[in-house]
């Protein structure tokens, strides 16, 4: 039997070891996944977390969500609200790609996700702008619906089930094909958001996604993309495997460092380029920022180990344009 001895203290779980067990071989399935490129090993650990006899997470009750809470000794909200609402930064708001593919595609998580800005349509904002923060509070973006009491999402069993999809599409040994996985994993995350009698449409829309209307210096653009939601076993794996990422990027929302790492790893979603680049020529505007460089005050306060930090780089400078280890083309 599930024993519970840190109930008291388990904010995500409640103590029931099961379930972290399920969580660790589902973290163990997403880092084989993401050295893959260049771990030959990487196989073996996912078939392992895959097929362990405890599994990985399969249902939404098991995600992992940090709750809110101000009973304790400390209090803890979603950090995702101070992002956007006025109490806070009052920065973030829908992005430009997101509104290309939710609208495109017609998708049911769209007003799940994000508000209607004012002239009543679901609109966002390009990436890279000089002048961005004249948008701030503009009321023609639409702005993110996550609240401050909000249970905060570390992962979840759609993430698993694509990931479980792009090992089947490898030949890996993952309870399943592709086809299967990657819909069961756009089941999951409908029904997470409460829409799961909408799956079967959704599933087999051959919607794509729009092109960005723009406004003021967020300039339009064509269609990043014309996949669909729609599995066709006719695609390349290259093209099926965008449709799994593309998918998995909208599932992820708003974990948006996952989301950033699938795209360096894989290169989808096809996002818009930002449009004002500041770099100086040292990032890429089509393949865009690779990491963070490390601060000022790691080079002022600890640079000896800094500089043998660099030397890891592969070669590559102190500068958001350079590929970390695992992230190969």
């Amino acid at each position: 039997p599930d024993t519970k001895p840190l109930e008291k203290f388990d904010l995500i779980y409640n103590g029931e070891i099961s379930k972290w067990i399920k969580f660790a071989n589902s973290l163990k399935l997403r880092l084989a996944m993401r050295v893959s490129k260049v771990y030959p090993e990487a196989q073996q650990i996912a078939e392992a977390a895959v097929n362990n006899k405890y599994g990985v997470i399969e249902n939404n009750t098991d995600n992992p969500v940090m709750q809110s809470n101000s009973t304790l000794s400390f209090t803890y909200f979603n950090p995702f609200y101070n992002l956007y609402s006025e109490e806070g930064y009052n920065e973030d708001r829908m992005g430009a790609s997101m509104d290309a593919y939710l609208n495109g595609f017609e998708d049911p998580r769209l007003p799940v996700f994000f508000t209607k800005a004012k002239d009543g349509k679901y609109r966002g904002l390009r990436n890279g702008l000089k002048n961005g923060l004249k948008f701030m509070g503009d009321a023609r973006l639409s702005q993110p619906t996550i609240k401050q009491s909000d249970p905060t999402l570390w992962m979840n069993a759609a993430e698993v089930y694509f990931l479980r999809a792009e090992g089947a599409l490898k030949q890996w040994n993952m309870k399943g094909e592709a086809r299967g996985l990657y819909e069961e994993g756009i089941r999951k995350s409908l029904e997470q958001h409460g829409l799961a009698a909408q799956a079967d449409a959704y599933i087999n829309s051959d919607n794509k996604p729009a092109k960005y209307e723009g406004f003021s210096s967020s300039l339009s653009m064509p269609a990043p993309s014309d996949i669909t939601v729609a599995w066709d076993d006719a695609d390349s794996k290259e093209r099926l495997l965008e449709r799994i990422i593309t998918q998995k990027w909208i599932a992820l929302y708003p974990i948006g460092q996952e989301a950033w790492s699938e795209f360096r790893r894989t290169g989808y979603p096809k996002i818009f380029p930002i449009v004002d680049n500041m770099s100086d020529g040292k990032v890429n505007t089509q393949i865009q920022v690779r990491r963070l460089p490390f601060p000022e005050s790691e080079y002022s306060g600890n640079n000896a180990e800094v500089l043998k930090a660099v030397t890891l780089l592969g070669g590559g400078p102190d500068t958001g344009g350079t590929r970390l280890w695992w992230d190969k083309e």
